[in-house]
């Protein structure tokens, strides 16, 4: 950021290039949710631990 005004392009290609979207975040989250409930945890839904 501190050489921005310096090299205006080259900070533009840098956000353009280097950042990471926020939504790619909350599209991620459900599925690693879901992934615990169809795969990891799946096997201890038996009538014992419910």
């Amino acid at each position: 950021k501190a050489n921005a005004p310096d090299f205006p392009c080259m900070a533009q290609a840098a956000r353009d290039c280097l950042s990471v979207p926020s939504i790619e975040v909350g599209v991620e989250r459900p599925f690693s949710g879901a992934r615990d409930v169809l795969g990891l945890r799946r096997h201890s839904m038996n009538a014992e631990t419910m």
